[in-house]
């Protein structure tokens, strides 16, 4: 006789207990755990160097970029305060802004680095770190309909910008 296949229930995801153990791996860092860190890198390096990318550098500028934000957070982290950490996400990203303007000193005008603070950083929260609209609102500190309404007019912006890219091929 044979025994049926079992099936797997499907894996819910819980964000709040997520958001806690990502809260719990900052405050880690921030007390000097390298593990710690190097956990929050294995998270979050990837998004940031999609991030630093969309500039259109080659990828050992890209790489030797994010390398320097996290470097740079490495050192700053030991100086967060409790509400920082609650913004860690956002944090990044103006670190990963800093690094660009340092290599781009007259600015970039197309894509995601061409939009305006905000749409920038809810652009890279939502689609580059997957965060969802009430995350970002919490990481940016900013209501749920600012966040909804920056997202909006960002996309809008660059589907202006592609279209006309595709015009002008």
């Amino acid at each position: 006789m044979t025994t049926p296949p079992t099936t797997a229930a499907p894996r819910v995801r819980n964000r709040a207990a997520e958001a806690d153990l990502f809260r719990k791996t900052i405050e880690a860092a921030r007390m000097g755990e390298r593990l710690a860190f190097a956990v929050l890198f294995g998270q979050r390096g990837a998004a940031i160097a999609a991030y630093l990318g969309r500039a259109g550098d080659t990828p050992d500028l890209v790489r030797a970029m994010t390398r320097d934000v996290f470097s740079r957070a490495w050192r700053e982290l030991p100086n967060l305060s409790p509400k920082q950490i609650d913004t860690f996400d956002a944090w990044l990203v103006k670190l990963a802004d800093a690094r660009l303007a340092a290599v781009h000193p007259r600015g970039l005008d197309a894509g995601i680095h061409g939009q305006p603070l905000r749409h920038r950083q809810v652009l890279a929260l939502r689609l580059l770190m997957g965060l969802t609209s009430t995350e970002v609102a919490r990481s940016l500190e900013a209501s749920i309909d600012e966040v909804t309404q920056w997202e909006h007019q960002g996309l809008k912006a660059l589907a202006a910008q592609s279209a006309q890219a595709l015009r002008a091929a």
